[in-house]
């Protein structure tokens, strides 16, 4: 129910047994091949009047959310968001993917005019990739576990902590040659010599309208890495590597990364051109 008074928007939300499954259509537009099942429960009130305001909850009912590009598999069973007032309280949050492995978030989440970020992410062991259709841009089995920190502004986050991949993982990955300049990103420099005189136009990146204040230490265990260069003569690199890196504050959004990966084992086949 939604009522209008003075330009303060009330309303009142009751949700028993929403199927989930109603709204994949709208996740798979903006989130690419995502499939969702499950119900969602819930009482929720409040108020809008400039800011959103919110008390209640929303829980879970065997939820289970796919990426079938990456073997991904997440559940959230009886997992209940709180809201009060202008926060989204996650406690003991727990995403458990097909192995029954958790990761365990808690904080929250700030839902003033600038939202502010407050999570603790937390796992001894998960599953973020476990495909076996050779036929994806990559395919194999990434565990990890993790310590992170999620903080700040949406605008200015602090993301810190450490990841760390599990021993006896693999990764196949098929190299892409069209690689396409992301066009945010290049600088072209237009340079004319007409009547002697020299004029130069820069067209530039435009300055990020947000930051993520990186400090992760990323340590790699063991892992098979097997690279396909070329699809049509099956040029690959296939190694054991392990190594330590740092994602630390970069241009924008992205971090710069530090660190070295090594590789004691393995091999590659090149298949040369007929000159």
């Amino acid at each position: 129910a939604v009522k209008e008074q003075n330009e303060v928007v009330t309303y009142s939300l009751d949700l028993e047994g929403f199927n989930l499954a109603m709204v994949e259509t709208y996740i798979a537009n903006t989130s690419g091949d995502m499939r969702i099942k499950g119900a969602l429960n819930g009482h929720v009130t409040g108020k809008y009047n400039n800011r959103l305001q919110a008390d209640g909850y929303l829980a879970f009912d065997n939820v289970e959310i796919r990426v079938p590009d990456y073997g991904f598999v997440t559940k959230l069973d009886k997992d209940t968001i709180w809201l009060e007032d202008k926060n989204i309280m996650l406690k003991d949050f727990f995403l458990t993917d097909q192995y029954h492995q958790q990761l365990d978030i808690n904080g929250n989440i700030g839902l003033s005019a600038t939202p502010k970020l407050d999570l603790n992410i937390i796992s001894e062991k998960y599953t973020l990739l476990d495909q076996e259709n050779e036929d994806s841009d990559i395919s194999g089995k990434l565990g990890i576990s993790t310590d992170l920190r999620i903080n700040g502004p949406l605008h200015q986050l602090g993301i810190s902590g450490t990841i760390n991949t599990l021993p006896n993982s693999n990764i196949t990955y098929t190299y892409k040659s069209a690689v396409s300049l992301d066009e945010r990103e290049k600088v072209i420099t237009f340079t004319s010599f007409d009547n002697n005189e020299i004029e130069t136009k820069k067209i530039t990146a435009k300055k990020p309208s947000s930051t993520i204040n990186w400090d992760v230490d990323v340590n790699i265990a063991k892992t098979d890495l097997y690279i396909l260069i070329y699809e049509t003569t099956r040029d690959y690199v296939k190694m054991v590597a392990e190594g330590n890196l740092k994602l630390s504050q970069g241009i924008g959004e992205k971090p710069l990364l530090f660190g070295e990966v090594s590789s004691t084992e393995g091999s590659i086949f090149y298949d040369a051109p007929m000159v």
